[in-house]
């Protein structure tokens, strides 16, 4: 899964922080592994899952939680990313997943085009939601 790719980069950049012991190496395959087989090409988001093969894993449906940690990647290892990366990034998470919906709620997964898949929203997300966009605040 590219967003666990993204995740583990940035707990490993937390696990650096603390400890003093090098991870950057381990950090920037992550991030590089899943920049290179697991995003859409067009729309620039993570996939849900990948094949041991780099295939994707049965359908083109986006969960949040990958774009999420893929911005966490961003904001934590910006030297990793294009200029703007992480600013795009958030634009493109408002305008997909966060527009046209209830006021304090989010579409939990789209197909290729944005179209909603699942109206369930799994309050697990709050998790994502918070160490995502806390880079932006310092927590």
């Amino acid at each position: 899964e590219p967003g666990h790719h993204y995740e583990w980069a940035v707990l490993l950049a937390f696990h650096e922080r603390l400890t003093g012991r090098d991870t950057g190496s381990w950090q920037r395959r992550l991030i590089a592994q899943a920049d290179r087989i697991g995003r859409d090409a067009e729309t620039g988001f993570a996939w849900n899952a990948l094949q041991a093969d780099g295939s994707v894993v049965t359908n083109d449906q986006r969960r949040l939680w990958p774009q999420l940690e893929m911005l966490r990647a961003r904001l934590v290892h910006p030297h990793l990313a294009a200029p703007g990366a992480a600013e795009s990034l958030m634009d493109a998470i408002a305008a997909t997943y966060l527009a046209d919906v209830p006021a304090g709620t989010w579409l939990d997964q789209t197909d290729r085009d944005g179209a909603p898949v699942s109206t369930a929203i799994p309050s697990s997300m709050l998790y994502h939601f918070i160490t995502a966009y806390g880079p932006l605040v310092d927590v």
